[in-house]
């Protein structure tokens, strides 16, 4: 007897389900310890405020931080989990600014899927406990995937469910995105995925001033964030608009092409010419950070997907590799073998980017870190990879720990719950081997994270998605 497709499907789905991702997710298969109390003692704890503190403890309860200080003074209730950590870091959870759920396979973004099941356990093992998905090509998909986090159902960060691309007829890269040919439709859009869940947005490459004007009105009347990686519109432009947030830097931006036409996003090798040509003493960069931070608009650091599209980033190492199913990995070596541009113009790009960063918040702008998981970054071991070379553009680990954490919940509005180690805020925290207050490397050696509370196990996640990076 055949059975009408639908059930069939059904079936499958359902057998898939309770096979795979839901049944292997009983509570403890991914932690490190079942504890609902616990106490990180002897911690080199440094709080997200640029302080390091040596051999303090921090006490958990019930998803809370209810006490930290210096060990000698605090006294453990009868019965606490201890975890000794002698010579181990603790920092705040990792707030990821700039996150993708979908993995780039190749040249065209559009035909990426997303991965719901090894991208959360990804980030989430590399201490990011909180995500904004900054841009996503399933946006559904995102916002139940967040629900069921929330639940408990899957490990994962505590996900920012950013809508899908805001852009314009014109948008030469994608095309899951909402193409907005008026304010009217920029307002309409906002409502209707705010409506359902979405808590920010990202403006694109062909979104107009008027459109994002609109864009940016409505979403803070609704209590929700505008990010943008623009070319249309300069990044002062949008600054004196009102937008809260721009991605990557100086080197993305259309700021300092010449001729540039109002709404018009310029020829990709226009933007490259211009971000090539471009000198840290050029006195355009000092006047658009003046307006960025008069503006009070927050600015994320993409480090590491800078490298790769530049070609210094080194290769994926054996750990990553064995990510990767057999797609992705046929991407990433057709991408490793394309020509790269001359080291010297690469370096000189970077060098560029990493000064404007570095007097970006010397002039008092918040400056926020993310992977922008891509072909050759994966996600988690690039928001890693970030802080590696935030520390190479000069920053001292303190600050990096602070870029990484405190600034991502103040960006958000959420640094009253997030991005710090103190009494009363939400237990998310990462235990590092090493300390990292003397060498930023420790970020590649996670030890314990915790979000809300719930301590998990990075090599539990890292060895449930073995080869599924690039599937699902």
């Amino acid at each position: 007897m055949r059975l009408p497709l639908f059930p069939v499907i059904f079936a499958a789905a359902f057998l898939a389900s309770a096979s795979g991702t839901e049944g292997a997710l009983a509570a403890g298969a991914f932690t490190a310890f079942d504890d609902t109390g616990f106490a990180f003692v002897h911690a080199i704890l440094l709080s997200g405020h640029g302080d390091v503190k040596r051999d303090w403890t921090v006490v958990v309860r019930d998803g809370l931080i209810i006490e930290v200080g210096p060990s000698a003074a605090v006294r453990l209730a009868p019965g606490t989990k201890i975890v000794d950590a002698t010579g181990d870091s603790l920092v705040p959870g990792l707030v990821g600014m700039h996150e993708h759920l979908y993995a780039e396979l190749g040249d065209n973004v559009s035909t990426s899927p997303t991965m719901l099941v090894s991208a959360p356990r990804l980030y989430l093992a590399a201490g990011v406990t909180t995500a904004r998905t900054t841009g996503s090509l399933e946006t559904y998909s995102e916002l139940e995937l967040k629900k069921r986090i929330d639940a408990g159902a899957e490990p994962g960060p505590t996900l920012d469910v950013t809508g899908p691309y805001l852009s314009g007829p014109a948008e030469p890269l994608i095309t899951q995105y909402a193409s907005l040919r008026s304010p009217e439709d920029a307002t309409q859009t906002v409502d209707f995925w705010t409506d359902r869940g979405v808590t920010s947005f990202k403006a694109f490459l062909a979104l107009t001033r008027a459109e994002l004007g609109a864009t940016i009105q409505e979403a803070h009347r609704r209590g929700v964030l505008v990010t943008g990686h623009l070319c249309s519109v300069t990044m002062g432009e949008a600054a004196d608009i009102g937008i809260d947030q721009l991605e990557h830097g100086i080197v993305q931006s259309s700021d300092f092409v010449t001729d540039k036409q109002p709404d018009v996003c310029p020829a990709f090798r226009a933007l490259f010419e211009s971000y090539s040509a471009l000198q840290e003493s050029d006195p355009r960069i000092e006047a658009l950070i003046s307006r960025l931070v008069a503006h009070h608009v927050a600015v994320t650091s993409t480090l590491a997907v800078l490298e790769r599209d530049f070609g210094l980033a080194p290769p994926l190492d054996a750990g990553e590799l064995a990510l990767l199913d057999s797609t992705a990995r046929e991407g990433y070596d057709r991408h490793a073998a394309r020509p790269r541009m001359p080291a010297a113009r690469a370096s000189h790009i970077m060098d560029v980017e990493m000064s404007f960063e570095r007097r970006f918040v010397a002039a008092g702008g918040l400056l926020t870190a993310g992977a922008d998981s891509g072909v050759g970054t994966l996600p988690g071991f690039a928001d890693e990879r970030t802080l590696e070379l935030l520390a190479k553009a000069g920053f001292s680990p303190r600050e990096v720990v602070t870029i990484a954490t405190l600034n991502g919940a103040k960006a958000m509005r959420r640094a009253d719950r997030i991005g710090s180690i103190e009494t009363g805020k939400d237990a998310d925290l990462v235990l590092l081997h090493g300390d990292v207050s003397a060498d930023v490397a420790s970020f590649r050696h996670v030890a314990v994270v915790v979000k809300r509370g719930v301590a998990y196990d990075p090599q539990k996640l890292l060895a449930s998605v073995q080869g599924m990076y690039g599937r699902e």
